[in-house]
């Protein structure tokens, strides 16, 4: 086994004297789990060890990994065209490694790095071999899935062998009985560049087609001299790999390839598995055909077919009719429901949808695919508890299903079942990383948990941003979580990036909205919650959030009437409740304000201010007792609220408890000497006492000396002491 590149030398890192019985002569190559040493066996033979590495000997997943590559490599020979397995053992510490032969022929990557184009037949044997090597795979159920050039080794005679079968896996023939993956957490099965399709999308079933797509890719190379598949980034190539465009042709980038040859490659690339190559013994006999000049043609398939067939052809016929046919009819009525489901999906009727999926599935139990397709259809029509138990479903079929977690996790954050929504995610996530929807939904449910992880949602946002830079649903969770944590300049940039980008977003409107409101812009947040509500009339939020600016603005009437609609929206809000009964007071509706904010408190409103507005509106009913124990509950609440202070001090003049008026007077002014009610009520209290007529003077004047003369406390200060002089 030989390394494709050397290690990073500004990392040296050094390597142990011994591995078991071999001496270590130097690092040759290192990964993400493992690294490869070369050494020299008893003998004196030179070979490759591959040993995991610290961060990954602690790592049940990778360890499993590792024994089943052992277990894989060692039934894959040097005949077969594999570097073959020598032995296995592990060091004193207990950490596990593997020796193969060291091959001095390199790998195909430093032939590329070298060359850049191979020649055309060098590339058709090289092929060949690999094809062949991984036909006999595929002969014993096993699918590589990370075929590339740094994968395929030479010995000294120029031998092309397979090497690092760290990702494969034994496959089963048919949907639904897939066998169960251990592919690390967090990472995509396989090296985008070279990666097929389905590989991409753990929905779909990767059987040896996704090998013959990875040796199209490496044939492309060879021949071209570039990848079939480029971009700025993993997130670019991936794109190209899922819309099955190579960056240049290969007739285009190579004109002298043979067309034989280049409809070998263009096949071996093509995005739908079923036009592809069944499996590496195909695309090798192909390619032996085009080594020996002579690509069969369809007439002499067919003649061959003809011949071997002979007389008992129509006994074979009849045989595969009976027990073939009922199969056949049965495909046929999956495959005619499947796309019913499909048709009935891209008019947005899901309901329709997950029935034809219900009837699949009954062709096809085991199918997780179809179950997960029917969860989401079911979610997007809202049936959300049965959709979590078709996803769920999903799931015991085939742990490895993205589609499923990821449909189960939107359910549950529906549901306001955020815990587990955040649950779901993560394991889609560790399936499938680059779903930029889902960082979004686990993102909501972070922020809207028990624990309100604001922090983390937008760690999730930016990834997705990261990912999908013009996603508004991103922006806008982002923008949310911002706004939550006061972070009021990013909360806004990202709230208007949102709607530039999704113009009907009711949410992002009302989000930058808010987010003004809190900057204290009252009039671009109304106009930012009106558009929310000409997108979206019935969204509660905005009404609550624009009468609350109206309030502000002393607009009583509108605040009155978008907390009213607020309150037939949503019965349950309480802050809605809150300030309907604000906007009732300021105009003078008493007693529907003291109704109004009663409710509030029943809903579970604990608001300072709440309970100090309704002590007020008791003031008008007389009930000094009352409104003593409301302002009470507010100073409970917070000790330092000046109103429930002054309100207090009132209701006890009010009730004849004059010195507890005075003193709750006094209090507030502790707090505040700026507050002006407070100077003003204890003067008023003051006033009522002979002997502390004196001491009211003093503090009605110096109400005088602070507000605006034409102010109705100065008018009233100046009525009180007009009746003391």
């Amino acid at each position: 086994m030989t390394p494709s590149k050397p290690p990073d030398e500004t990392r040296p890192s050094r390597p142990p004297e011994w591995l078991g019985r071999f001496n270590v002569l130097s690092l040759v190559g290192e990964g993400g789990m493992g690294k490869v040493y070369k050494a020299r066996g008893p003998q004196g033979e030179l070979v490759a060890v591959k040993v995991l590495t610290r961060s990954a000997v602690t790592d049940t997943n990778a360890i499993a990994r590792f024994d089943r590559e052992r277990r894989l490599q060692a039934s894959l020979g040097e005949e077969d065209g594999f570097v073959p397995l020598l032995e296995h053992g592990a060091t004193e510490k207990g950490v596990p490694f593997l020796v193969m032969p060291f091959l001095p022929g390199g790998t195909l990557r430093d032939r590329l790095e070298t060359s850049k184009k191979l020649g055309i037949e060098e590339t058709v044997e090289i092929g060949r071999q690999v094809a062949l090597a991984l036909g006999r795979a595929h002969a014993q159920g096993i699918v590589h899935r990370d075929l590339k050039p740094e994968n395929v080794l030479f010995a000294e005679d120029g031998r092309a062998f397979v090497s690092d079968l760290g990702l494969a896996k034994h496959f089963v023939d048919g949907p639904g009985e897939r066998s169960a993956s251990i592919s690390r957490a967090g990472t995509m099965v396989g090296t985008v560049r070279y990666m097929a399709p389905e590989q991409a999308d753990s929905a779909k079933f990767v059987d040896p087609r996704a090998d013959v797509f990875s040796l199209g890719a490496i044939l492309h190379e060879c021949l071209a001299g570039k990848p079939a598949f480029d971009g700025d980034s993993a997130v670019d190539i991936l794109r190209a790999v899922l819309r099955g465009e190579p960056a240049e042709p290969l007739e285009t980038a190579r004109p002298e390839v043979p067309a034989a040859l280049a409809a070998i490659v263009r096949r071996a690339l093509s995005r739908e598995a079923e036009d592809r190559f069944a499996d590496g013994k195909a695309i090798g006999e192909a390619l032996s055909s085009v080594a020996l000049g002579r690509a069969p043609s369809l007439a002499s398939r067919r003649r061959r077919r003809i011949a071997l067939a002979g007389v008992s052809v129509l006994a074979l016929v009849v045989l595969g009719l009976v027990l073939v046919a009922p199969r056949l009819l049965a495909g046929h009525r999956l495959k005619q429901l499947v796309e019913s489901a499909e048709a009935h999906e891209k008019k947005g009727e899901h309901a329709a949808a997950a029935q034809d999926f219900a009837r699949a599935i009954e062709l096809d139990q085991r199918s997780a695919s179809l179950q997960a397709r029917r969860a989401e259809a079911l979610r997007l029509g809202s049936d959300l508890e049965t959709a979590v138990a078709a996803a769920t479903r999903a799931i015991e079929l085939d742990p490895q299903l993205a589609a499923a977690w990821r449909t189960r996790a939107l359910a549950h954050g529906t549901r306001k079942e955020y815990q587990d929504a955040v649950a779901d995610a993560t394991n889609a996530l560790n399936l499938q990383p680059l779903d930029a929807s889902v960082l979004v939904a686990r993102a909501k449910a972070r922020a809207n948990g028990k624990s309100n992880d604001y922090d983390g949602a937008i760690v999730d946002c930016t990834k997705a941003l990261a990912i999908d830079p013009r996603s508004a649903a991103a922006f806008t969770m982002r923008a949310e979580a911002h706004y939550s944590t006061n972070h009021l300049d990013e909360a806004l940039a990202d709230a208007t990036r949102a709607v530039e980008l999704d113009p009907k977003s009711a949410w992002a409107f009302m989000l930058r909205g808010a987010t003004r409101a809190k900057r204290h812009e009252s009039d671009p947040a109304i106009e930012d919650l009106t558009r929310a509500l000409e997108l979206d009339p019935h969204l509660e939020n905005a009404l609550f959030l624009r009468g609350e600016e109206r309030l502000r603005k002393g607009d009583a009437q509108g605040a009155l009437a978008d907390a009213t609609r607020a309150t037939e929206l949503a019965p349950g809000f309480p802050l809605a409740w809150r300030d309907r009964g604000a906007a009732k007071a300021l105009l003078e509706d008493h007693d529907g304000a003291f109704d109004d904010l009663t409710h509030a408190i029943e809903l579970g409103v604990a608001d300072p201010e709440v309970f100090s507005n309704r002590g007020a509106m008791r003031y008008y009913r007389g009930d000094w007792a009352g409104e003593i124990a409301d302002c009470s509950r507010a100073l409970e609440l917070d000790p330092r609220y000046l109103m429930a202070w002054t309100n207090r001090g009132y209701a006890r003049f009010k009730s004849g408890d004059l010195q507890g008026g005075i003193e709750d007077c006094s209090r507030a002014i502790e707090i505040d000497p700026q507050f002006v009610r407070a100077w003003y009520v204890r003067g008023d209290i003051r006033s009522n006492i002979p002997k502390m007529r004196a001491e009211a003077v003093s503090d009605l004047e110096h109400v005088l000396a602070i507000v605006d003369p034409r102010s109705p406390v100065a008018q009233g200060a100046r009525k009180i002491l007009a009746t003391l002089r």
